[in-house]
């Protein structure tokens, strides 16, 4: 069971290997985000921080995807967004 979830946002991909097993890969960090000359506009620990957090969502949605929630969902996707919006309006 090889499966390659891409989703339309932040770069998210998810190659699903096996049953409940997979990685993701995507652009959810400050340097991601921003790129690296915008994020460095950010005290060292706001970075690890704010980074810390984009890395909580990142496992969670990995966990979702292994679960076999409808990532595509619209309602899922919106949540995505407001979750890590909220996070960097911590930070902005």
């Amino acid at each position: 069971m090889n499966v390659l979830v891409e989703l339309p946002i932040y770069g998210i991909t998810i190659p699903i290997t096996g049953p409940k097993k997979g990685t993701i890969k995507s652009n959810l960090s400050l340097d991601g985000l921003y790129g690296l000359a915008k994020s460095t506009r950010f005290i060292r620990e706001e970075r690890i921080e704010a980074n810390a957090m984009l890395k909580a969502i990142e496992v969670l949605v990995l966990a979702h995807a292994l679960q076999g929630v409808d990532l595509w969902e619209p309602g899922y996707l919106h949540g995505l967004n407001i979750a890590v919006e909220g996070i960097l309006k911590q930070y902005a």
